[in-house]
């Protein structure tokens, strides 16, 4: 990954293999942009490029500080999985009956994650709700953190 700083102040980034840019210009974050997506990274420290290891010192602790695209997209094959399982359905008392409800309600649903729950609540199932772990992360999302990941095990090298 080739960093370059753009100041002399150490406050904005081009990383030219990617074609994108971090900027620790605005108060509390850290931006990043590539292409046409814009992340955001929760800096509440006001860390500067030279602590970032010790500020971010996981992938998981950068999914963790993503403000955008964090909603997730709903898998419904992960819902279905869940709610046919046999110790999930058993300890949960769902009956064939609320099976089969639940399969023709994610099928028709068109909902992120945040609105299928509500609307679980709202249709009687507020006992699942919460226990069903059915997102999977946007593409935008991976993208942005992978390559904040990779400027932040990249930053202690540049000049």
């Amino acid at each position: 990954m080739l960093i370059k700083k753009v100041d002399g102040e150490g406050r904005f980034f081009r990383i030219e293999d990617h074609s994108a840019s971090v900027s620790f210009n605005l108060q509390g974050y850290i931006i990043l942009e590539v292409d046409s997506l814009q992340q955001l990274f929760k800096n509440p420290r006001m860390t500067t490029y030279t602590h970032l290891s010790s500020a971010y010192p996981s992938l998981d602790s950068v999914y963790q500080a993503a403000e955008c695209y964090t909603e997730g997209i709903t898998n419904k094959q992960k819902f279905l999985e869940i709610i046919h399982n046999p110790v999930f359905a058993k300890a949960n008392s769902l009956s064939v009956e609320n099976q089969r409800y639940l399969k023709e309600f994610i099928l028709r649903s068109k909902h992120r994650p945040p609105t299928v729950v509500q609307q679980l609540y709202m249709n009687g199932y507020s006992r699942i709700a919460d226990l069903i772990d059915f997102s999977d992360r946007r593409p935008e999302l991976e993208r942005t953190c992978h390559l904040f990941w990779e400027f932040v095990n990249q930053a202690h090298k540049i000049l």
